[in-house]
């Protein structure tokens, strides 16, 4: 059975402004105007925060404007996704049914959906074809091959035409650098965004609390390091932090 939550009604009352939950570097993103825009960097970068309420801005902003977020798997996707898209639409204090079995919700006030899916396999793929898009995010995209090249191409872009939409692809580099989501990160016609967890202010403020003597990101790398025993020269650091 499908499951329905009903959140607060109208959004009348939201006093803040989106920079206030982000800083520079995810305002950014946020802000961008290209269609097609990348953001990669190390993990606990807080690229999540701003997909979040970037899928949020466009569904609440237009008629039918829905909303695909797309993963390998739909269970990462719930994994990485799914509370922190309710947390940001209870904030707004947006009037939504969502649907728990389906990933999804809606927004009444302008009859547009956000979309959790899965693209692991040919069926998975064929199954995002039919609906009328304006923003879709393709996160850890270093996850997918050259398969990208054709959801993106083949079955995103058509749905996109109507609205003029969006396609943002968001991840971490991966170990070989290389692959689709590699050279998208260096293809001209795609606009890049590029930050790491030493920009991430929020997430030291946390880590501060929990430990008092950090300081800055180069300590949490620093822990890191000791803890796994390895340089902070170890590929797998520079990569990734």
């Amino acid at each position: 059975l499908d499951i329905f939550m009903h959140s607060r009604r109208g959004n009348s009352s939201v006093s803040f402004s989106d920079a206030e939950d982000m800083f520079p570097e995810q305002l950014a993103f946020y802000n961008e105007l290209s269609r097609n825009a990348i953001a990669c960097g190390s993990r606990r970068m807080g690229k999540s925060a701003v997909i979040a309420r970037k899928m949020r801005k466009y569904a609440s902003m237009g008629i039918e404007h829905n909303v695909y977020y797309i993963t390998k798997s739909r269970d990462s996707g719930k994994r990485i996704m799914w509370l922190m898209l309710l947390s940001v639409c209870k904030k707004y204090k947006d009037d939504i049914i969502v649907n728990i079995s389906e990933l999804s919700i809606f927004f009444k006030k302008t009859n547009s959906f956000i979309w959790l899916r899965g693209a692991n396999n040919s069926l998975d793929i064929e199954r995002l074809r039919g609906v009328k898009l304006k923003y879709v995010c393709i996160d850890e995209a270093q996850l997918f091959s050259r398969v990208l090249y054709y959801i993106i191409e083949d079955v995103l872009e058509p749905s996109l035409i109507d609205l003029q939409g969006t396609i943002d692809l968001t991840g971490t580099p991966n170990a070989m650098s290389s692959g689709a989501f590699y050279q998208l990160c260096h293809d001209k016609y795609w606009s890049n965004h590029y930050w790491t967890i030493h920009n991430n202010t929020f997430l030291l403020s946390t880590a501060r609390q929990a430990n008092p003597k950090i300081r800055s990101g180069e300590d949490i790398v620093d822990e890191y390091c000791k803890r796994k025993n390895i340089s902070k020269d170890d590929p797998k650091v520079q990569r990734e932090y």
